[in-house]
């Protein structure tokens, strides 16, 4: 044997020290692999023992002991390789024989902390990086990846690198964010980081959890700000710092004298914490802070004030980020709000601060504005350099006065003179707010794009076409598209369909109707004198009856589809859309005009949930519209019904149409006086043309049959020739019903009333007893050329999970078989899924045989 794999099997330290007495006897052996067990102590240091002590061993771990021994390597990169503890203690064992060696990577392998001590005191006496760190290297980004993060063993092989300045005194910058350092990971790095002189940046921040062992390991970094001098950018944010950890860092920054940046974003420190903080910076004559941020604290109005008293004070500060807090106790006390705008007007440096998401009210958004302007100040964060402002993703649920913060920012070209994009979608600025907004995006020349609405293109009149469907622009953007239509000449199509809170509602129903973005659309179109623009889709955006009717109205003025129908289209499709009532409004505004829908055939309208006030305007289009053919849809998706006014609106329309050829309704919930209505509605038109009509598993029982049988025995259409009832509940008297009925109606071509494919206890046509009512039919019926009877227990036979159930009996099948061989016409018929015995199954092949008819329902 030479090579022994024993990865992933579960072994512990007294397996290992036995594998430890049985490799000497191994004499072929070079490979081993036991990673991913769960070896430590004696057990690993007897492994560990081994392996370094037999010379034939080429590789172990994945650790590449020949060419350590050879000392080839220069670079030894095993950065997750999962090694382990008995790997670290071989590799430390080989670390003193490698003089080329410089440079080593062996984080993120499972060491304990005794193993990564051993590493550590090995590398300080060669001078060697233990985490990948070149010499010359000046940046290094340890940041958890894909949930990859760093252990306190980690952090010792990392402390042991920041503490030689041979190994990384080219480094200024280090990421250590999102990982799990814990207290004692961190505790090592900040003693090594005590004295680095070269590190400028250091970021801790966690991510779902503390990275630095919560407020045991801010006492550890405040410990090395007493003394680290060199540090300006400490990044604490996500640390469960809470008000201890806070207060475990005020000794730090009232004494250190070098920190130019600190953030200790989102640890819940609240007014406790925010005032130990503060009253440590004004106690700090020497304090170079520029920047603070202490967005998402859960400070309230009290700590606000305190946060104001000290930006008063402290000329050093240029940016502060207060966001996300609750600086107005929810927007019931705006003292703090005061007590800051107070200080930003005495305040001669700061030049950037963050109140978005504190639910301020309108008076003191408008305070702070004035104050802003006058002083040339960001009130949302918006750095002076800063090319793109994304506040879409930033969970701080703006508000309508939060827009008014956002319009002083872009009105002040010393505050945003470089910005040329700007996203705030995803929040809710409604109202004044987003009038607000608006205007003074479209006042701000040199905005390029806002919410992802190309404003650059738009206005040098580029395009001919304008795609922003599912983008979201929210009503403030729709404002921003309303108010550039004037000046897009060259614009023929517009697509602003599924734009979530365009009517300051999403798709969830969550949020406040607000019509000011629609009204804004209908009023750039109703002016609009181009005539250009013919095509424009505002389906899937909640919008009210009144809204829809509005835009309707102004739509048969201009002679503009709002459902994205082109003029020359001949099928629509809408399908999977969630359509809701007012959506059906609109289709019903386009299907209503000759030169929207003028080449229009088919019309593929499914998944909708549409009410009577819907129903009824498509109804009324329908009876106008003479080029329709294909009606598809208008499904319920699980939910909702066709009220009595629905159902009898489309009925009126169905009765006068000359146009349709095909109908499906299915999916509405229509029931049997419903279903009945429709079939006597097209049985009742001598002008139909409708000649296939899908009903489908909509549950129609024998009260819906018989209704829809007197409409087909009464029919004075000839042009309905295919039919499908299958899969609903007919029974045997709603299948005598229809077979009566068919006896007279010759014109019907095609017939489908099979039952359930799933396999379904219940037949359609009632069994054995139905199909002799279907024989007595074929036996007279001359025009049937196709009908499906599949999967309705013809035998009266059926199998579920269980077993087969039921008496099997041929009476059915006998008497389908004798009217086959009378009928003349009958090409298909469709007998499979009921179960037949071969004797049956032989005795309808000889009369299909003889006949010329499938079986199998294949044309």
């Amino acid at each position: 044997m030479t090579e022994l794999n024993l990865c992933y099997e579960g072994l512990q330290g007294p397996v290992a020290m036995l594998i430890s007495y049985l490799i000497p006897s191994m004499g072929a052996l070079t490979r081993i692999d036991v990673r991913n067990n769960n070896i430590a102590g004696d057990g690993a240091e007897q492994l560990a023992a081994t392996v370094l002590g037999n010379l034939k061993i080429e590789m172990f771990n994945e650790i590449p002991i020949k060419e350590m021994r050879a000392d080839s390597l220069t670079e030894l990169d095993l950065k997750e390789k999962h090694f382990g503890v008995e790997g670290g203690m071989v590799v430390a064992g080989l670390i003193p024989v490698m003089g080329a060696l410089t440079v080593a990577n062996l984080l993120r392998n499972e060491l304990d902390a005794e193993s990564a001590k051993m590493l550590a005191e090995v590398a300080k006496q060669k001078g060697i990086s233990l985490c990948g760190i070149q010499r010359d290297q000046t940046t290094a980004d340890f940041s958890s990846q894909n949930y990859k993060d760093l252990k306190p063993p980690d952090a010792i092989l990392l402390a042991s690198d920041l503490s030689q300045a041979v190994v990384t005194g080219g480094l200024t910058k280090i990421s250590l964010a999102r990982n799990k350092l814990g207290e004692e990971g961190t505790k090592a790095i900040c003693e090594a980081l005590k004295q680095n002189k070269t590190l400028k940046e250091l970021k801790l921040s966690g991510y779902m959890g503390s990275n630095i062992g919560g407020a045991a390991g801010a006492k550890h970094v405040a410990d090395m700000l007493g003394v680290n001098g060199e540090l300006t950018i400490v990044d604490l944010s996500s640390n469960q710092l809470y008000a201890e950890g806070a207060a475990a860092l005020a000794p730090a920054l009232a004494a250190n004298g070098g920190l130019t940046e600190l953030s200790i974003f989102g640890n819940d420190v609240g007014d406790k914490g925010v005032d130990a903080i503060c009253e440590a910076i004004k106690s700090n004559k020497e304090t170079k802070l520029a920047s603070l941020n202490f967005g998402d604290n859960s400070i309230g109005p009290v700590g606000a004030n305190t946060v104001g008293a000290m930006v008063a004070v402290t000329g050093a500060l240029t940016s502060v980020d207060l966001s996300g807090n609750h600086l107005t106790d929810h927007g019931r006390d705006m003292t703090g709000i005061k007590e800051l705008a107070a200080a930003l007007g005495v305040n001669g440096g700061l030049t950037v601060i963050n109140l978005l998401g504190n639910q301020l009210d309108a008076e003191s958004a408008k305070l702070l504005a004035e104050v802003a302007k006058q002083k040339g100040i960001s009130l949302c964060g918006i750095q002076r350099d800063q090319t793109f402002a994304d506040f879409s993703r930033q969970d701080l649920r703006l508000q309508q006065p939060d827009a008014i913060l956002l319009a002083s920012d872009l009105s002040q070209a010393v505050v945003t003179g470089a910005l040329t994009r700007v996203d705030v979608r995803n929040n809710n600025i409604v109202g004044d707010g987003a009038a607000q907004l608006a205007a003074t995006v479209l006042g701000n020349l040199k905005i390029e794009m806002f919410n992802e609405i190309p404003i650059k293109e738009m206005r040098a009149d580029s395009l001919t076409e304008l795609d922003l469907k599912g983008k979201g622009v929210g009503v403030a953007g729709v404002m921003v598209v309303a108010g550039l239509i004037p000046a897009m000449g060259a614009l023929t199509q517009l697509d602003l369909s599924g734009d979530q809170l365009m009517c300051g509602i999403d798709r969830y129903g969550e949020g406040s109707y607000t019509a000011e973005g629609v009204t804004a659309i209908a009023e750039a179109l109703r002016t609009s004198v181009t005539g250009a623009l013919t095509v424009t889709n505002l389906l899937g955006n909640e919008l009210d009856a009144e809204s829809a009717k509005m835009l309707a109205d102004v739509a048969k003025q201009k002679g503009i589809s709002l459902c994205g129908i082109r003029r020359d289209q001949t099928t629509a499709g809408f399908r999977y859309q969630e359509l809701q009532p007012p959506d059906a409004i609109l289709l019903g505004s386009d299907l209503s005009q000759a030169v929207v829908t003028g080449a229009l055939t088919e019309d593929g309208n499914q998944h909708g949930n549409y009410t009577a006030e819907g129903i009824t305007a498509i109804a009324g289009a329908l009876r106008v519209n003479g080029t329709l053919t294909q009606l598809c849809g208008m499904k319920h998706d699980y939910e909702g019904t066709y009220t009595a006014g629905g159902i009898t609106a489309i009925a009126d329309a169905l009765r006068v149409n000359g146009a349709l050829t095909s109908v499906d309704l299915r999916g509405n919930k229509l029931g049997d006086k419903g279903w009945g209505a429709i079939f006597a509605a097209i049985c009742g038109n001598k002008d139909s043309k409708i000649i296939s009509l899908d009903a489908a598993s909509e549950n129609i029982g024998p009260a819906g049959v018989k209704l829809i049988a007197e409409a087909i025995r009464t029919s004075v259409t000839g042009a309905l020739t295919k039919l499908s009832l299958a899969s609903n509940k007919l029974e045997e008297a709603g299948t005598k019903a229809i077979c009566e009925a068919l006896e007279q109606n010759k014109t019907l071509k095609e017939l489908d009333i099979s039952g359930d494919r799933f396999g379904n206890k219940d037949s359609n046509i009632g069994a054995s007893a139905g199909a002799k009512h279907v024989a007595k039919m074929l036996g007279v019926n001359g025009g049937l050329t196709s009908i499906d009877l599949s999967n309705n227990q013809l035998c009266g036979v059926w199998t579920d999970y269980r077993g087969q159930h039921g008496t099997y009996t041929a009476e059915g099948v006998t008497a389908i078989a004798d009217a086959m061989r009378v009928n003349g016409a009958l090409t298909v018929i469709n007998l499979l899924g009921n179960e037949l015995d071969a004797e049956s199954a032989k005795m309808l092949a000889e009369v299909a045989k003889q006949k010329g008819i499938s079986l199998l329902g294949i044309p």
